[in-house]
């Protein structure tokens, strides 16, 4: 990569070139940029609206990147609930509708052409709550709740259309439990 950097996200695009946005260098950064494996090459990829580190990634069907929450040190740790679009034709950032709350450490999985946004710190604690986010109608919903809240968890879509959620940390302590969501029922339950 161009600039050193923890904490940010990396996403497939269709060209199979690899979007890198955000993350840590000496401060949240604001800056992104693409690998080309054919050629071996970085190129710049605009600027995000918003610095951010830990936050999550998804690429709907369409091919642009959904960017969303994530920590701003440069705003005092600010937790985000922005989101934002990367076009890859325009190589440009746009803001999309906010989540209902801040989230960092979260994931950000694809569910039958809907983002389902799932945990993470909010301001206070491990959110137990999750959002749905609609691509085509550009907007948000709410998406259950589980218990307990979780953060650094991951979150896998299976071909049945439900999701599994596994692990994960409760308040910096790990976790080994984990949920199933039902996108037909709007539900989560633990598994067994």
């Amino acid at each position: 990569m161009v600039n050193s950097r923890s904490g940010h996200s990396a996403t497939l695009l269709d060209d199979n070139s690899v979007l890198v946005a955000g993350g840590f260098g000496s401060q949240s950064e604001d800056t992104a940029e693409r690998y080309d494996p054919v050629r071996d090459r970085w190129t710049p990829a605009g600027k995000l609206n918003d610095p951010r580190i830990s936050h999550a990634a998804v690429r709907p069907s369409d091919g642009r990147v959904l960017i969303t929450g994530g920590n701003n040190s440069t705003g005092r740790g600010t937790v985000l609930s922005s989101a934002e679009w990367y076009n890859p034709t325009t190589n440009g950032w746009v803001p999309a509708p906010s989540m209902s709350t801040g989230r960092s450490g979260h994931t950000a999985t694809l569910v039958n052409s809907i983002v389902l946004v799932v945990g993470g710190d909010d301001p206070a604690h491990s959110s137990a709550g999750a959002e749905r986010y609609d691509p085509r109608s550009n907007t948000w919903s709410d998406g259950g709740s589980l218990s307990p809240g979780r953060t650094r968890h991951t979150a896998t879509a299976l071909s049945d259309g439900s999701v599994v959620l596994l692990g994960g940390e409760i308040q910096d302590t790990p976790v080994a439990g984990s949920s199933n969501y039902d996108p037909l029922t709007n539900r989560w339950e633990p598994s067994t």
